[in-house]
């Protein structure tokens, strides 16, 4: 058993833009591309062409970091709020040493991430760009053993991702993609299934 609390699967960042050293060039197109720059208008819409490319290479890398996500996380954190995973919680509790295994269908977990990033100049901020990244997890089927109300063992089947990143409305990369999940995860301590965190599943 290893004592980790989420299976490492990919991060965000790997899997939207490729994960290499040139995934921030990817970005830094893709910002170019819309425009982004041009619809704040006043000073950064009058940018030259070396200031501006000196922006979108900062803000490509700001953004970049901010979706380093590993995609185990948000699986975890799905779970940690799904209605009958919190039940069987509870109900572990209740009785101490007891375990539930409990078979999940198809589901879906949501999540979403809304930073922002501040661009200073001189100590001015001269835009707050809005960064919103989107994610859905499909998961086709799941086991998950529940004891002392934490989630210590679970298999998983066939699972999808969706990722879609916006700055200030404009996209700047989406994907569609099937992850290779763990075929087993165990966990010493286990991922504890009371927490508040984020939207979940049903």
């Amino acid at each position: 058993m290893t004592a980790t609390l989420s299976p490492s699967i990919l991060s965000i960042r790997t899997f939207l833009l490729g994960g290499d050293e040139d995934d921030t060039e990817t970005l830094r197109r893709s910002l170019a591309d819309n425009g982004v720059l041009s619809t704040c208008g006043g000073l950064l819409a009058r940018l030259t062409d070396a200031a501006g490319e000196a922006v979108h290479e900062q803000l490509a890398s700001v953004a970049a970091e901010l979706v380093d996500i590993d995609l185990g996380d948000v699986l975890m954190a799905g779970w940690q709020l799904h209605r009958r995973l919190k039940e069987a919680a509870a109900a572990t509790l209740m009785s101490p040493g007891s375990k539930e295994v409990i078979e999940l269908g198809p589901h879906e977990i949501p999540a979403t991430y809304e930073p922002t990033i501040d661009l200073i100049v001189n100590e001015k901020c001269l835009h707050t760009f809005h960064v919103k990244l989107d994610v859905v997890l499909e998961i086709a089927t799941a086991v998950v053993v529940v004891e002392h109300g934490r989630l210590t063992q679970l298999r998983c089947g066939d699972t999808a991702a969706t990722c879609t990143l916006t700055l200030d409305h404009a996209v700047l990369a989406h994907k569609r993609g099937h992850l290779q999940l763990p075929p087993i995860y165990d966990s010493v301590t286990g991922l504890p299934l009371q927490s508040r965190a984020g939207r979940g599943a049903d």
